[in-house]
């Protein structure tokens, strides 16, 4: 968090975070309506994909906005907490997590 932060006070990085900010955007919108539409034995994993999908676009604009640190290392918190928690209603659908998003 603090390297990509830095990158981008230095320029290096704040294109590319830019660029994730606006993904993740697109994205939420997208999987917003797909939760919506959901069956329901997929409510809560089309749930959290969708939380997750927001949780990246806040941290991305936190560090974009060069929020302190204190609310960059939430935001930053709150994506981790998101991807697991996916993961786990993945899991509850048996399904194995492609990406494994908590290890990251």
């Amino acid at each position: 968090m603090k390297d990509e932060t830095a990158a981008v006070k230095a320029g290096d990085a704040r294109d590319e975070v830019g660029n994730v900010l606006l993904v993740a955007q697109v994205e939420h919108k997208k999987l917003t309506t797909l939760a919506q539409r959901a069956p329901a034995e997929t409510q809560d994993f089309a749930d959290a994909a969708e939380a997750w999908a927001q949780s990246v676009a806040t941290s991305r604009a936190a560090t974009l906005e060069q929020a302190d640190e204190s609310t960059s290392t939430v935001a930053f918190a709150n994506v981790r907490l998101a991807a697991r928690t996916m993961d786990a209603e993945a899991a509850d659908l048996d399904i194995e997590p492609w990406l494994k998003l908590d290890q990251y």
